[in-house]
């Protein structure tokens, strides 16, 4: 994702957490634009974290927006999330390591249905 002009964008790293409380080893990169109250971007199928355009730059001079290429979507992990909980916890392992908590969640498409998930499985660390 770019940075909006007059922003910078900043890259992390995760190990994910499972709500079993199991870790793997995998590490999703995600990125930050903006400063604000935190959102959390989740693309549809088939789209990295790129494909939110000059939204993700418009939403950054409001916000601080944070995105990550969903497992599948990344050469960082390549294979895809086993079900939604998986992706659910992907997304709540990038709010922590960003230390953006609580967070709203913006999703679309299959995306969407990862927010959906992150909010029935960890509904009191999220804001919307």
């Amino acid at each position: 994702m770019p940075a909006a002009p007059g922003r910078s964008s900043d890259a992390g790293e995760l190990s994910a957490t499972r709500t079993d409380g199991s870790t793997d080893d995998l590490v999703l990169p995600f990125e930050e634009l903006g400063a604000g109250e935190p959102v959390l971007l989740i693309q549809g199928t088939g789209f990295g974290a790129t494909a939110w355009g000059k939204f993700a730059d418009l939403l950054a001079e409001r916000r601080r927006v944070i995105a990550y290429d969903r497992r599948g979507f990344a050469a960082a992990a390549p294979e895809p999330a086993e079900d939604m909980r998986v992706n659910a916890d992907d997304a709540n392992s990038v709010l922590q390591k960003a230390g953006a908590l609580p967070a709203d969640v913006i999703g679309w498409s299959g995306g969407g249905l990862v927010a959906l998930a992150l909010a029935v499985e960890q509904r009191s660390r999220r804001s919307a």
